[in-house]
């Protein structure tokens, strides 16, 4: 183990882009030489070549630039588990307390669900970021460990990811909004090296995030409510278009809230995507609220009810729903990724995975431009 700095950071025209950053202890994972380190805490790098300089390594970092990786102490040893190399880390640091409100909690289940994802060979996503996260929480997480709603919060953060890199591949320089951020690490996972983030939540959610995250040149943390109008501003003002993403947000919200904000979106950001998860009335009952938040230890449940995605092209004249499914159908091509009990179910009893899963879909639509004059 040693620690390594950054000491050169330039862009692709060989402009120095900042100081140097200590990136804290890493160790080589999978390389089969000093020449090919993986290191763990830096994602989003990869080895390029090694220079002339004993013990410094050339990394890429998109679009185009690199920076310039000095051991200090000599090379790490390799393959030595990056599970240990987060416990090391972590270990000795001092445990983050948690004061959040009752629909804030509820981000601590999907922030534990890409950590076990991640500790789980061939997971859905790999996120050591979250891993890093949990372990420095001071949070009794062991309570939703092997609840069965973990691989399926994965799921649906898997194919939010594919949406996003879908729009980041056909708008490089756009802007991806995450209301409700939480704890996500979506930059971390998808980030291209050139689109503006915006990271949208409560006080006491952001006020948590910012123990984690920094704000920089192309990613911004944002403190107010979906509901406010303020945070509309800033998206505004960045590069358009936008893909405005809502993970397990609005479904928390009153149904005139939910339309309100929906509308506000459509009439401001025309061009732009908007991605949100729907719920049915078998997943807003008053029995299933009951159920889930007994099981799960929580005092919020889902409150808006929407049957039909179709029905939200009603609110606004320039809401187009591209399309709308459950997990299944449209995480199909992450199927070999489940874990084993999850694949079991889909295959031998593919009626109960649609039963579980009838009445929760997510929906991705595009804002057009309104036409003048009421709607006929």
């Amino acid at each position: 183990m040693c620690s390594a700095g950054i000491d050169c950071l330039r862009d692709g025209q060989g402009t120095l882009m900042g100081p140097a950053i200590d990136i804290g202890p890493v160790e080589a994972v999978g390389a089969t030489s000093p020449q090919e380190p993986a290191w763990v805490g830096r994602p989003g790098l990869s080895v390029t070549e090694q220079p002339t300089q004993p013990g410094c390594w050339r990394w890429s970092q998109p679009p185009g630039g690199e920076c310039c990786v000095r051991l200090r102490g000599g090379a790490p040893p390799l393959a030595t588990g990056w599970k240990s190399t987060i416990r090391s880390r972590v270990g000795n640091a001092e445990k983050q307390p948690v004061a959040l409100g009752d629909i804030q909690e509820t981000l601590l289940i999907p922030l534990l669900a890409r950590a076990v994802e991640t500790e789980r060979n061939n997971g859905l996503v790999d996120d050591r970021r979250a891993v890093e996260i949990v372990a420095q929480i001071d949070y009794d997480f062991d309570r939703w460990r092997g609840h069965p709603s973990l691989p399926g919060a994965c799921l649906r953060t898997r194919i939010f990811d594919d949406i996003a890199s879908a729009f980041l591949r056909e708008h490089p320089e756009g802007t991806i909004v995450e209301i409700g951020c939480g704890l996500n690490t979506r930059f971390e996972r998808i980030d291209n090296g050139r689109a503006t983030w915006i990271e949208l939540d409560l006080p006491d959610s952001i006020a948590l995030r910012r123990r984690f995250f920094d704000d920089a040149p192309r990613r911004t943390m944002v403190v107010g409510s979906v509901l406010d109008e303020p945070w509309l501003d800033v998206v505004e003002d960045a590069p358009a278009p936008s893909l405005l993403l809502a993970e397990a947000v609005l479904i928390y919200l009153q149904p005139e809230a939910v339309r309100a904000t929906v509308t506000r979106m459509a009439e401001r950001f025309g061009g732009s995507q908007f991605v949100t998860d729907i719920c049915g009335e078998k997943m807003t009952s008053k029995e299933t609220a009951r159920k889930a938040m007994r099981q799960l230890g929580i005092n919020a449940w889902f409150e808006w009810t929407c049957n039909d995605a179709r029905d939200i092209q009603t609110w606004h004249p320039g809401i187009e729903l591209v399309t709308s499914g459950t997990m299944p159908a449209l995480g199909g091509k992450f199927r070999p990724l489940l874990p084993f009990s999850w694949r079991a179910m889909m295959r031998l009893t593919p009626w109960l995975v649609r039963r579980l899963t009838e009445g929760y879909e997510i929906a991705h639509f595009r804002f057009g431009k309104a036409p003048s004059g009421p709607k006929q």
